[in-house]
């Protein structure tokens, strides 16, 4: 697949360069920034959440990064639960399941992204596929949130205190 149909077609419309950079099959996005050999505070995941009227809210992270749900309440002053992954799989059904794009507007999601993002430097992102990523150029990348809402939503993993 390398790339959803409705995120190619955004892309293009938006004008919004990119290339497709191939790596192993992976199950998560932080493992593709690791297998491709990318910055993972450079590739943006998605996280799909729902608020209590069922209105969907697609946050974007580092992949390095674990969603910090209470702030981003209090940032966006509403209740929000994970997306069920059935409802994932239907929304999404130009990806692979689990591969969500980490770019809401073909899908007519309202998108919030972590600023660390914007650090500099190219942006990676799922492409609907486990084997492929998006490299957007860093001057395409503000295009590409142009609609979105920002904040500082997002942490480092807590450090492993050695369990297993």
């Amino acid at each position: 697949m390398a790339i959803a149909r409705r995120v190619a077609q955004y892309l293009q419309q938006q004008g919004i360069g990119y290339r497709l950079v191939d790596h192993p099959h992976t199950q998560s996005a932080l493992q593709s920034a690791r297998s491709a050999g990318v910055p993972p505070a450079q590739t943006a995941k998605a996280v799909v959440l729902q608020d209590h009227q069922g209105h969907l809210v697609m946050a974007v992270i580092p992949a390095a990064h674990r969603l910090l749900l209470g702030k981003l309440q209090r940032e966006l002053e509403c209740t929000l639960s994970l997306l069920p992954e059935r409802a994932l799989a239907d929304l999404f059904d130009d990806c692979e399941v689990g591969a969500v794009p980490a770019t809401g507007d073909p899908y007519h999601l309202t998108v919030v992204y972590d600023e660390s993002l914007l650090s500099g430097g190219d942006l990676y992102l799922e492409g609907g596929d486990h084997c492929h990523l998006l490299q957007v150029p860093a001057t395409a990348v503000p295009q590409l949130f142009h609609r979105a809402h920002h904040g500082r939503f997002s942490a480092p993993p807590r450090p492993d205190y050695g369990l297993h």
